[in-house]
Order: C-alpha cells, then sequence, then structure tokens
C-alpha cells in the first residue's frame, strides 16, 4: 500500500501529526509526507526512526519528500493509551519566558494530545489554565474534543471564581480541591506542565 500526504505549509507539529495518523492506517506499506521547511523534514524523519521506519528523502523544486516505510508490525508503537493519566495544566502558557511564544507551544502541545486521545483520562486545568476553558480561547476547541473523546476536563472551582470566569466557561466541570486530589490519587502517573 501506498500514500501520499501534502503536508506543505502546515506549522509544527502538523506535519508529524498527519503522517503519523496515516502510518497508523495502514499494516505496512509506504507513506510519502512532501513538506516544505527544513524543520518540518527533521521532525517527520525523526518521528518515523522512533516508530521502526526505514526512511528515504528526495529533494526537488524546493521540496522534501520522505518517503517512509513500515514494516508489517503490530499497533504503531507509543500509540497503545495510557489509562488513568492524569495531564495537570496551572497555565494558559508553557514554560518561562516569551508569552507569544509559551501560548503557541501550548496551543500545539494541546493539538497534538488531541490526535493522541488515548493518552490521559483526565485534564486538570487550574490557576490561569482556566483561561483554556473559556469562551474565545484558541484552545477551546482542543478541549472539547478531547471532552467529546471522554476524556474528563477538570476545572479547579476557585480558580474559576477568582477569575470570574463561571459565566464564561464552555468545556470542563468545576471541581473542588478533594476531586482534584481524588482524581490524582487514583492516577498511576500525572504529568505537570
Amino acid at each position: 500500500m501506498q500514500k501520499v500526504v501534502d503536508a506543505r505549509g502546515l506549522t509544527s507539529p502538523g506535519p508529524v501529526v498527519v503522517t503519523r495518523q496515516a502510518l497508523e492506517q495502514m499494516e505496512r506499506g509506504i507513506v510519502t509526507t512532501v513538506v516544505n521547511s527544513s524543520t518540518a523534514l527533521e521532525n517527520v524523519t525523526q518521528m518515523a526512526h522512533k516508530l521502526g521506519c526505514e526512511v528515504e528523502v528526495e529533494e526537488r523544486a524546493g521540496d522534501y519528500y520522505i518517503h517512509i516505510e513500515k514494516p508489517q508490525m503490530s499497533p504503531t508503537p507509543g500509540l497503545m493509551g495510557v489509562e488513568q493519566v492524569v495531564l495537570m495544566l496551572s497555565s494558559d502558557v508553557m514554560g518561562q519566558g516569551n508569552e507569544v511564544l509559551g501560548r503557541n507551544l501550548l496551543r500545539n502541545f494541546l493539538y497534538t494530545f488531541c490526535q493522541m486521545k488515548s493518552v490521559a483520562s483526565t485534564i486538570v486545568l487550574y490557576n490561569s489554565a482556566v483561561f483554556l476553558a473559556v469562551e474565545g480561547s484558541e484552545t477551546l476547541g482542543y478541549l472539547l474534543e478531547l471532552e467529546r473523546a471522554g476524556i474528563r476536563v477538570l476545572c479547579c472551582r476557585t480558580s474559576v471564581e477568582l477569575y470570574r470566569l463561571r459565566d464564561k466557561l464552555m468545556v470542563g466541570e468545576l471541581a473542588n480541591m478533594y476531586t482534584i486530589v481524588e482524581a490524582i490519587a487514583a492516577a498511576p502517573k500525572v504529568i505537570t506542565l
């Protein structure tokens, strides 16, 4: 089986996500991903190697054609899903430093997380992260999609009330600290950003 994925013009992590989805849809075969940036070339190539695929690259007229051969194997490594993982978000930006960069990083993180729905059972938003769940948020669509997929979204009631966001909350359920601690205590793994 052979499939072509045109990822030209997509920003990170778009080329990786669409390539990985194409690989997941086949048992074995070749996916050719076309990108037009060296960053996308590096990211897609790195992901393919991590999945145990063979990779060949050719450059044509400024575009990179990444030929990825997926051998016969069981489900794509790394996509098996993890039950009862809690993702804790404390801010509406990722990391410290440049705020615009931090917002872009978090938006890209949630987009990627959204493509891999099976990696967590609960997302907890507290402190300024509750702004991610209100109308007008750039990330609201991702959180809504995750919630529709069965991932529980908990919004810290104290944070929502402090920021006076109760009427603007569009996703998730208001949770007191007991409910949040209960979710954390029941999870074998907690990821905090």
